[in-house]
């Protein structure tokens, strides 16, 4: 953020400096709120660790924290909640990241975890098949994500809580392990809405925005 501070002299009107303020996150006067929030339309998500409850967009009191993973996210005040929310999903989407408890809600991916039974078998690293394996609790309470590997398989987090590890896992997986009820149908219609992207339109409008420089519904930048 920039500041306006006058130069002291002989009284003679000057034209002010601008002044770098070291902390970003300093709150700022309600008389320039107003602008800050024109300016201010797209925001990152970054680690929300001890961060204070001051929304990132406009630097109000804020206490919705809108998450893109555990303990990362953008915090937001009432008014921008929905711009919070399609920055972590524009996010996700260029980052080849799904939440794990949207994907089990989306119409593409429903059809497979309806299908996987509470425990599977998956291939270990050695070949093997293993069993007692399933998707961890906490993935879906905690903002669990699945991810692309550096294959560029989709992968979703599982877990054998009788050995205390955990891993990801492609979606393929599941039909090499012969997990019952998974097939190949369901399994090509998840990686196909994947690919699509299930955020691919928070993306595009934040791209957009990007590009104009303009949120829609607002007056031009000052």
């Amino acid at each position: 953020m920039q500041s306006l501070t006058c130069k002291k002299g002989d009284g003679t009107a000057r034209r002010p400096t601008i002044k770098q303020e070291t902390n970003t996150r300093q709150l700022i006067p309600t008389e320039m709120q107003s602008t800050i929030q024109k300016i201010q339309t797209i925001q990152t998500p970054i680690g929300l660790g001890m961060m204070p409850l001051q929304c990132f967009y406009c630097r109000r009191f804020g206490d919705h924290h809108i998450c893109s993973g555990d303990l990362e996210g953008i915090i937001a005040c009432e008014d921008h909640t929905s711009e919070a929310l399609r920055d972590c999903q524009a996010f996700l989407h260029q980052t080849n990241m799904v939440l794990l408890r949207d994907a089990i809600e989306h119409p593409g991916l429903k059809p497979f975890f309806d299908a996987l039974p509470a425990t599977f078998a998956t291939v270990r690293s050695s070949g093997a098949v293993d069993e007692g394996w399933g998707i961890p609790e906490h993935a879906l309470s905690c903002n669990g994500r699945i991810s692309k590997n550096p294959a560029g398989d989709w992968c979703i987090p599982i877990e054998k809580k009788a050995e205390s590890i955990g891993r990801g896992t492609s979606l393929r997986t599941f039909l090499t392990a012969g997990v019952a009820g998974i097939t190949e149908e369901l399994v090509a219609a998840a990686i196909a809405a994947l690919d699509a992207g299930i955020y691919r339109e928070a993306a595009e409008i934040q791209a957009s925005i990007v590009a104009t420089g303009v949120r829609p519904g607002t007056p031009t930048p000052l």
